[in-house]
């Protein structure tokens, strides 16, 4: 399965303060900090073999994107920033005419958000968004829960 995640309040804090990872293995790449149980959750998804990409609607360059991972000896498969959405988007045959994000447009099976207007814009054009909440303290049980009922289909 391809699945996207979102930065800014879904693994990189915003507005609400919750717990950091503690596990940085490379110190100076980044001053960012990724969301508590980012590193358990990652890890799990690719012992399973899915595809692990960022969506962001960041200005936030691929490069700075992948050193936030690589601070916590994490890869991902690629990401896409606001630039690229847009870009993509002009481009495209796409008859997409919501405002915000479309996974479709890149393949993703599934999209991660902090978002709520994400996850309607989901249901409006008929793509998948798991809707987590930045004080949701059993976020990573709702992802692997959202994933295995996908691959179940």
């Amino acid at each position: 399965m391809k699945i996207a995640f979102d930065l800014d309040g879904t693994l990189v804090r915003e507005s609400h303060p919750f717990p950091l990872e503690n596990q940085v293995i490379y110190e100076n790449l980044t001053s960012e900090n990724m969301r508590e149980g980012t590193v358990s959750i990652w890890q799990q998804l690719r012992a399973a073999n899915h595809e692990l990409w960022v969506y962001t609607f960041s200005y936030r360059q691929v490069d700075v994107i992948e050193s936030l991972f690589q601070k916590y000896g994490l890869t991902i498969d690629g990401a896409v920033n606001y630039q690229i959405h847009e870009e993509t988007l002009r481009t495209s045959q796409s008859n997409f005419t919501g405002y915000w994000k479309y996974p479709p447009l890149f393949g993703f099976d599934l999209l991660i958000d902090n978002m709520e207007e994400i996850a309607r814009e989901g249901e409006v054009h008929g793509f998948e968004v798991l809707w987590l909440q930045e004080n949701d303290p059993d976020w990573v049980q709702k992802v692997l829960d959202k994933v295995y009922l996908l691959g179940s289909k």
